[in-house]
């Protein structure tokens, strides 16, 4: 018999199985740990695991943007941040998508380890993103776009900034220096299980990668099952 199987990033002990939910991405993803919470992945299969493993391909729901930052300054960057975004969303689990809805907040990006780019995720949402970069001076530039930025889920949003002594405070930029790239998705092996359905499991371990993104993966033992 085959059943249906849900797998989703990342685990919510209250989940029961509800068709509708509440999802908030933390607009501190300062760090891999935090950013952790905003990288919503689902994943959706049918299949017997009395027989044989179940694949499920765990798509991105959200849309990561990465700002590269040429600093001509000489001086520190003290902060970067980004507005815009609204950061709470309804998500429905029988179509696989989310919906963007409530306050706009301001969101603290990961910096890369050389401190030249910033990454952070969103729900997909059309929006003008205003970034402000803070020297160690104290100047602050702020940098808007004169178009919006359309819903791109399971897409990376690649932006370039120059910056120099120059730069005056309010900047208006061009969309045409926009890239878009797909966000690589992972086939995951749900193990037989003695019951019909398999758990609600989410991701259990967090590795960095160079390009400041990082790459999570399930566990083979599987803790939690619950119907879907």
């Amino acid at each position: 018999r085959s059943s249906r199987f849900l797998v989703y990033s990342p685990y919510d002990a209250s989940y029961t199985g509800q068709d509708l939910v509440q999802f908030n991405v933390p607009a501190d993803q300062s760090s891999a740990e935090k950013m952790y919470y905003a990288n919503l992945l689902l994943g959706v299969a049918s299949g017997s695991p009395q027989d044989n493993p179940v694949r499920i391909k765990l798509e991105h729901a959200m849309t990561a943007m990465a700002v590269s930052v040429d600093n001509r300054t000489g001086l520190e960057i003290r902060s970067f941040k980004a507005s815009g975004f609204m950061t709470s969303g309804i998500l429905d689990f029988v179509s696989g998508t989310i919906r963007a809805n409530g306050d706009k907040e301001i969101i603290t990006p990961l910096k890369s380890p050389a401190g030249d780019s910033y990454t952070f995720l969103y729900i997909p949402q059309d929006v003008t993103p205003l970034f402000e970069i803070t020297l160690a001076s104290g100047k602050t530039m702020a940098f808007t776009y004169d178009l919006y930025c359309h819903e791109y889920p399971g897409q990376i949003i690649k932006m370039s900034l120059q910056i120099d002594e120059d730069t005056p405070e309010a900047n208006i930029l061009q969309l045409s220096g926009v890239s878009l790239a797909q966000w690589a998705t992972t086939a995951v092996p749900v193990y037989g299980v003695e019951a019909e359905y398999t758990n609600l499991a989410g991701l259990k371990d967090v590795e960095y990668d160079e390009t400041g993104f990082f790459a999570a993966y399930l566990n083979k033992s599987l803790d939690r099952q619950s119907v879907v």
